[in-house]
């Protein structure tokens, strides 16, 4: 299916008429009807994906015009109304933009997911809303060339609720993966291998788009395999390890007893086959290393997002102080309180001791901010910036990184990014530990996705032998 690049939901036509024409009203009604979605695929283009929720428009047409001339000149003013919206910027209320079609299908499956989408104006159309189970499915069968991309954007844990809410996603994959599409399978083996490390879940949606992701594949030469991997850990988790050494020997005989999911292995070489019984037998029985680690969570994951952004800032000193400033700003910029300066978790990001107050530590310097040179340099002396302008440049650097939210104000940016809590399981602390940080999933999770923002590691400066590795809460 072809999106087209102007798509209207519904127009209403107000007509005052000076002077009588019959002909003029049955132009004018087979201009807005017929025509003027046909010009208006002439119209100057814009870049991105722009959703508007409504569009007042005014124009003049001659009684006497001919359909063709009416849709040319309503296409004019619309286009100039619709350039008018844009310039003035994102607007929850009224105006989205997306970077493409596969961007807005991704934040629409995201918040279905996290069962935000019913009642949403930009949403008004789309399959799911009333049946959110069979939402995957018509999308598939609906926009199979878009699809994959949306999906391959989303997190891990938006994946995983995606899943639990499908009624079919077996069906829904076939719609997307033509017959005689394998050809990944060593990617997907090596995927099922990384997700049961991290007791992810194992379906076939979600396998089938992280071996895709991981691996750069098209998503069509993974599903297969996906699907028949999926099936033999779901009947070696019910089954035990017999059923894995069955699949090694190729036991047929043994494994029909446990069902049919092994059928979609028979044909494989013996050393894939092996291989995916490895993994499976393998899955829990790994010793653990070291003390239990320790689990803690907060209300301020966004703290995660910007601390890294921070950093690029400026060219910040080592020392408390500048610690203590760091995280100031980073209270400033969440706007969530004090309580972020007392919050353990993000305490121990500068390594800032129980006892002490980086507010006090902050009230008391001499200048606003000592030492600090702005990024980018430019020559000659730089101003220096208090708490407030570091957050407002902070606030402004995470627009910046997300797509088409360069012009977001912070209250939205608060809102729709910053508003997610985190959970860090914390390592030994010995040099060179490693916390993982689970974050939660805000409105705009898709867009952070997009960006990178929630994944990789992160080393705060004056603090490199800690890594923070930010993945996405299941």
């Amino acid at each position: 299916m072809t999106v087209p690049r102007v798509l209207v939901g519904r127009h209403r036509v107000h007509a005052r008429v000076v002077g009588r024409s019959r002909a003029g009203e049955t132009a004018l009604l087979t201009a807005v009807a017929d025509g003027l979605a046909e010009a208006l695929e002439s119209a100057p283009a814009v870049d991105g994906y722009w959703i508007l929720r409504e569009l007042a428009v005014s124009t003049r047409v001659g009684a006497t015009w001919t359909s063709v001339r009416m849709s040319r000149a309503l296409a004019v003013d619309v286009a100039g109304a619709v350039a008018e919206m844009q310039r003035a910027g994102i607007d929850s209320r009224h105006a989205l933009w997306f970077p493409d079609r596969a961007a807005f299908l991704a934040c629409f499956l995201h918040d279905l997911a996290e069962g935000r989408a019913g009642g949403r104006w930009e949403y008004a159309g789309l399959p799911g809303l009333a049946h959110p189970g069979s939402a995957l499915d018509e999308l598939a069968t609906a926009e199979p060339d878009v699809l994959p991309a949306a999906l391959t954007t989303l997190t891990l844990g938006t994946l995983e609720a995606l899943a639990r809410l499908t009624v079919d996603e077996e069906i829904a994959l076939a719609r997307l993966a033509p017959a005689g599409g394998a050809g990944g399978r060593a990617a997907v083996l090596a995927t099922l291998g990384t997700l049961l490390s991290a007791g992810r879940q194992v379906g076939p949606l979600v396998l089938s788009v992280a071996a895709a992701r991981e691996h750069r594949l098209p998503l069509a030469s993974v599903v297969l395999d996906a699907v028949a991997c999926s099936g033999l850990a779901a009947l070696v988790r019910q089954a035990g390890p017999a059923a894995a050494a069955a699949l090694r020997r190729g036991d047929w005989a043994e494994l029909s007893g446990y069902g049919e999911d092994f059928l979609a292995v028979v044909s494989w070489p013996a050393a894939d086959r092996e291989h995916l019984a490895e993994v499976l037998a393998t899955d829990g029985a790994r010793p653990s290393s070291g003390s239990p680690r320790e689990t803690t969570e907060t209300p301020f994951g966004g703290a995660f997002l910007l601390a890294p952004l921070l950093d690029d800032l400026a060219d910040w000193p080592r020392g408390e102080q500048a610690d203590c400033v760091r995280l100031v700003v980073l209270t400033a910029a969440l706007g969530r309180g004090d309580a972020t300066l007392h919050d353990p978790l993000l305490r121990s990001l500068y390594g800032l001791a129980p006892h002490l107050d980086p507010r006090c530590v902050v009230d008391g310097l001499d200048r606003p901010v000592p030492a600090l040179a702005s990024r980018p340099a430019t020559s000659g002396d730089q101003p220096e910036r208090g708490i407030e302008d570091l957050a407002k440049a902070l606030l402004a650097s995470l627009g910046r990184h997300l797509p088409g939210m360069a012009a977001a104000s912070p209250a939205y940016l608060r809102a729709n990014v910053l508003d997610l809590g985190a959970r860090v399981t914390s390592g030994d602390d010995e040099p060179g530990t490693e916390h993982v940080v689970e974050l939660g999933h805000p409105p705009l999770a898709v867009l952070l996705s997009l960006a990178g923002l929630t994944s990789g590691t992160v080393r705060i400066r004056g603090h490199e032998e800690v890594r923070w590795r930010l993945t996405t809460a299941p």
